[in-house]
């Protein structure tokens, strides 16, 4: 079954890659993110007032360029700025028209970009947070995926199911060999052909390609950050929990409850 499984990977790659040479261009995707809300410490009318106005998920808009050598994987912050004013616009008339609390949650977070070398599988991420810039170096590891052989299709391309445990979290992945750099959003690698959808698991993170568009890119389209500080991964995460659990303690003292919002 291997055998005959590769076989058919193959055979799809030679297929879609008649007429198809292109190598470079831009992928858009929409980052969907579920929200999980705890309420701890509030009484089950709170509790319930809540869940009735706090937000379920929110979307973002990225995109990634990329070509034979490297990927970046950005914002676009053009559409995450509309989507988020109509939202807010939305619980604005929402709230004031019922009566109820106004509850508004900014969640588009510091400016991001992500860039790998895909020669040496070299990944740099810029991350503003609290109005500081970070840089934060590593090897992009590559995942162990197992492919299902399952296939169905995204954007008019043929893709196929594999799947990885990352971070202990189950990855689900679709990716198409008719565009063959071994690329994906958020970094992912390490499949023979671009991936289009992708679940993060425990994350609670959705990624779908809503736009393919092959073509040569410009001259420094793509440009890896090198304004920040330098961190490991490590110290970064201690940066951002340390902070969390400073503006936690803060609110704490200025309220009886505390709500928490979890995407991971």
């Amino acid at each position: 079954m291997k055998f005959l499984l590769l076989s058919a990977i193959g055979a799809l790659s030679f297929s879609y890659s008649i007429g198809q040479s292109d190598t470079s261009g831009v992928i858009d995707y929409h980052e969907l993110i579920t929200i999980e809300i705890s309420t701890e410490g509030m009484d089950s009318a709170q509790a319930a007032m809540m869940a009735q106005f706090m937000p379920k998920e929110q979307k973002f808009y990225k995109q990634m360029f990329f070509d034979q050598q490297q990927s970046l994987f950005t914002q676009n912050d053009s559409i995450t700025k509309a989507e988020n004013e109509a939202r807010m616009k939305k619980m604005r008339m929402d709230g004031g028209g019922s009566g109820g609390p106004m509850m508004m949650i900014n969640m588009e977070g510091g400016q991001s970009e992500l860039h790998i070398d895909l020669s040496n599988n070299i990944s740099t991420e810029y991350q503003e947070f609290m109005g500081r810039d970070f840089l934060i170096e590593k090897k992009n590891e590559t995942p162990k995926w197992k492919i299902t052989g399952k296939q169905k299709s995204i954007l008019n391309y043929m893709c196929i199911e594999a799947t990885a445990t990352i971070d202990s979290s189950l990855v689900t992945a679709w990716f198409t060999p008719q565009i063959k750099n071994s690329i994906g959003p958020n970094g992912l690698n390490g499949l023979p052909g671009a991936i289009l959808e992708a679940q993060m698991g425990k994350s609670n993170v959705h990624y779908t390609a809503t736009k393919v568009t092959l073509k040569p890119l410009e001259k420094n389209s793509i440009e890896r950050p090198t304004v920040g500080k330098k961190v490991t991964s490590e110290e970064f995460e201690k940066i951002v929990l340390d902070k969390q659990k400073e503006m936690e303690e803060q609110y704490g003292k200025s309220s009886g409850h505390h709500i928490t919002i979890k995407t991971k």
